[in-house]
């Protein structure tokens, strides 16, 4: 009877907290807009340095055909499920 009272009494007090955690989860939007408006005015007040260009490597290689990673893909299930593929 005392580990059966035990564990209830410990569910419920786990339970209370988590109840206790998501009423905390209204407070969450005001604090995100705090934040993002002490970002915003700390981007605004900085300089703009030379802009960033960032460019896509381009790829040479033919990938329509993937037999070989379809069968390495294969037989990584056949393996998985102790069967021949």
């Amino acid at each position: 009877g005392l580990n059966t009272i035990l564990g209830m009494g410990t569910v419920f007090v786990v339970l209370i907290f988590i109840s206790f955690i998501i009423s905390l989860f209204k407070f969450i939007p005001a604090l995100e807009q705090k934040f993002k408006k002490s970002a915003k005015t700390e981007i605004v007040n900085e300089k703009p340095t030379a802009a960033l260009k960032t460019e896509m490597p381009e790829v040479s290689e033919d990938v329509t055909e993937d037999t070989e990673l379809a069968a390495v893909i294969a037989a990584a299930i056949a393996a998985s499920e102790g069967t021949s593929a």
